[in-house]
């Protein structure tokens, strides 16, 4: 996904106008989670999805208006261990 796929999907003139934090599935049939992390110096939202990768792995992408995009790795636990 990109900025303005967020932008258009879950905006109106530059708000959120969905429920937020928003919960769907990707096409793996892993959840994702999508919220806004705040916002940037010139006050546009940044964007952020949480995916539950079925490897364990935890994936965070934070999405900034200028096109940046951060990719975060962090090992979940397996089964509460």
């Amino acid at each position: 996904m990109t900025y303005d796929d967020f932008e258009k999907a879950l905006t109106k003139e530059g708000y959120a106008i969905k429920d937020l934090p928003l919960t769907t599935t990707s096409e793996n049939g892993e959840i994702v989670v999508v919220t806004v992390a705040g916002v940037d110096d010139d006050n546009k939202l940044i964007w952020k999805t949480v995916t539950c990768q079925k490897n364990n792995w935890i994936r965070t992408n934070i999405y900034y208006f200028d096109g940046t995009v951060e990719e975060l790795y962090e090992y979940g636990e397996e089964n509460g261990k």
